[in-house]
């Protein structure tokens, strides 16, 4: 069962290697204070995983790397409730992340982030690996994007022709619209 879910951005050490800024486009304007309220940092350091609220930055998680188990790595498709007419037509793809923490237990905890597909998630990928964290790529998106040219090039039409078979095999939201759970921090 899902404990945790955060929306947010992808940072490595201190570099941001996503933004949201999109969201103005796709986002109805009722809702953009809800969403840019609830943004999270998704931060790998070189020891941790630490989460922090945009809005409070004193609100933070930080997750040791010995304290997770492993962890899998989806696509999703994203349209917003009540989205604007742009987010219809354009696809939108992010990378969900499903973070199996330790607990010593049958059921061991586990927390999803969400954030903007990028290719430059390979560089925690790596980060990962060096602390001996599993990472299952589903859909293989790092075997076939190899690169950050064919991963700007060839992703958005790869899942425009594949998403929906690959939601129904793996049970995924096609399209996602909303949020799956309460977030925490």
């Amino acid at each position: 069962m899902l404990n945790e879910f955060y929306y947010g951005n992808l940072w490595i050490d201190t570099k941001r290697k996503t933004s949201n800024a999109s969201l103005i486009l796709v986002v109805p304007f009722y809702f953009l204070p809800a969403v840019f309220g609830m943004q999270t940092v998704c931060h790998f350091t070189l020891d941790s995983l630490e989460l922090t609220r945009l809005t409070k930055p004193n609100q933070r998680k930080n997750i040791p790397y010995t304290e997770i188990g492993s962890i899998e790595l989806f696509v999703i498709r994203r349209k917003w409730e009540g989205g604007t007419f742009l987010s219809m037509l354009v696809p939108y793809y992010n990378f969900d992340l499903v973070v199996h923490l330790k607990d010593n237990g049958r059921d061991d905890p586990k927390l999803e982030i969400e954030f903007p597909a990028t290719y430059s998630f390979v560089e925690a990928i790596q980060r990962l690996k060096e602390n001996h964290i599993y990472v299952h790529d589903a859909f293989g998106v790092f075997e076939r994007f190899t690169n950050e040219e064919s991963f700007k090039k060839d992703f958005a039409s790869y899942f425009d022709e594949h998403y929906h078979a690959l939601a129904a095999e793996y049970g995924l939201d096609d399209p996602r619209i909303g949020f799956t759970a309460r977030q925490r921090l």
